[in-house]
């Protein structure tokens, strides 16, 4: 009776494991070995022509697998096992070749199995990383907006940036909340399916800020659906994703990174199975404030005619903006020096506000993800308040459709001042976060 072995399957971000003839990837070297011992184990790795066995992808789901099916352990590439050590109680055997494997089966060579402790890494690595991150520089108003994001779950766009100012995105993974370990399990999965793990790596605990342009191909940033090929929409996982340019992407694409956003999800399918990817980012992003991009610049001219500026702004409205509530300004701002200790405290305790205020009400316990309709049950505001907002978005010349959005930052801003009203030098910080419209 021919040997079989279990080998896994990738399915979007999860395992299936099967059993093959062992011969389709080890030849007859197999023979020696006796299929109950076969059966304790999953064997991974592209094995070469001269034996090698070489690192694959989606180790981690694989290894979730393996233990989830009680089974004894994995065989696998020596560069794989760090990674497939995150699953506790499952043996992690790493080898380099098909013979090693072979020799460990049939109780020719001991190999001791890698034993990680999870917790305690992840622990360790947590308190590492606030301790390498205690300052951060850049411009004041952009820093700003940083915080009310990070504390209000607000998504951010830049508005005329120059390319220092773009050089500032990635700073917000610095405000976001610390990533926790059932996140961080979901994060380090994408990144094993997608073969963006390195051999050293085991949970990730650095939030992604993924950055994107419109050169880039439709199939880069949404992944690709008949072959689970994952994008940078899923990249941007518990983190964040940044739309360089948001004016300039075709519509169809826009929607697409949309509906990604508003679902959380991207779904990626293949006859006969359909798979979804999670896909949960903040949107940051860049845009003009015309099509020559000097409107808002005292020292250049704009170029742009009433038309062409209306034209671009309706444009503009129609896009990803519409889900952004902060609308920053560039180049009117100093550059400042933030104390993230600080920072961090005062996010964790306006996220802790709005989740006692929040509670039992919406999925999601945070200011900007407060549907259109419950916004001003929720951030109330008195008569002074409320004419104040109208006048200035009036003198501005905004849309009055910026009034929902003014509510949420300026809930978010008094959270931060642990206010429990919303007071008038709040909302007037919140109006300098709406420029476009």
């Amino acid at each position: 009776m021919s040997l079989k072995i279990l080998r896994a399957t990738i399915i979007g971000t999860n395992a299936t494991l099967r059993s093959i003839e062992a011969t389709e990837v080890f030849g007859n070297s197999m023979d020696q070995i006796s299929q109950k011992k076969l059966d304790d184990y999953v064997i991974l790795g592209e094995p070469d022509s001269e034996g090698k066995l070489h690192p694959v992808k989606g180790v981690l789901p694989t290894a979730i697998e393996a233990r989830r099916n009680k089974l004894k352990g994995i065989i696998l590439p020596l560069e794989n096992a760090l990674e497939a050590s995150i699953v506790n109680d499952l043996e992690i055997i790493g080898v380099n070749t098909v013979n090693e494997a072979v020799e460990y089966l049939s109780g020719k060579k001991e190999i001791k199995p890698l034993m990680t402790n999870t917790r305690e890494i992840f622990s360790t690595a947590l308190s590492d990383q606030l301790l390498d991150e205690t300052e951060v520089r850049g411009p004041g108003n952009i820093l700003r907006a940083h915080e009310i994001a990070s504390a209000g779950g607000h998504n951010i766009v830049l508005v005329d940036a120059e390319e220092a100012d773009k050089a500032t995105v990635k700073k917000l993974a610095s405000f976001l909340p610390q990533i926790s370990l059932n996140e961080s399990l979901d994060l380090t999965k994408i990144y094993s399916v997608a073969g963006k793990l390195k051999a050293t790596d085991t949970l990730l605990i650095d939030r992604p800020v993924r950055s994107i342009h419109h050169s880039l191909p439709q199939d880069t940033i949404i992944g690709i659906v008949d072959s689970f090929e994952l994008g940078e929409v899923s990249l941007a996982h518990q983190g964040a994703l940044f739309v360089d340019e948001i004016s300039e992407y075709d519509t169809e694409i826009l929607n697409k990174i949309k509906t990604a956003y508003d679902q959380k999800k991207v779904t990626l399918a293949s006859s006969p199975d359909l798979v979804e990817i999670p896909s949960h980012f903040t949107i940051l992003g860049s845009v003009s404030s015309c099509p020559c991009g000097n409107r808002s610049k005292p020292d250049r001219r704009c170029l742009c005619s009433e038309a062409e500026v209306q034209e671009h702004m309706d444009k503009i409205q129609r896009s990803l903006l519409s889900e952004v509530d902060v609308q920053t300004p560039c180049g009117r701002s100093e550059v400042v020096q933030v104390s993230l200790d600080d920072a961090r405290i005062r996010i964790a305790r306006a996220r802790d506000i709005q989740k006692n205020r929040l509670g039992g009400n919406f999925q999601e316990l945070l200011n900007g993800k407060i549907p259109h309709e419950n916004v001003k049950e929720f951030c109330k505001v008195g008569d002074i308040g409320r004419v104040f907002i109208t006048k200035s978005l009036e003198r501005k010349g905004l849309s009055p459709d910026s009034y929902i959005q003014v509510l949420k930052i300026s809930r978010t801003i008094a959270d931060l001042a642990d206010s429990e009203e919303i007071l008038i030098e709040h909302i007037a910080e919140a109006l300098q976060f709406r420029c476009l419209y």
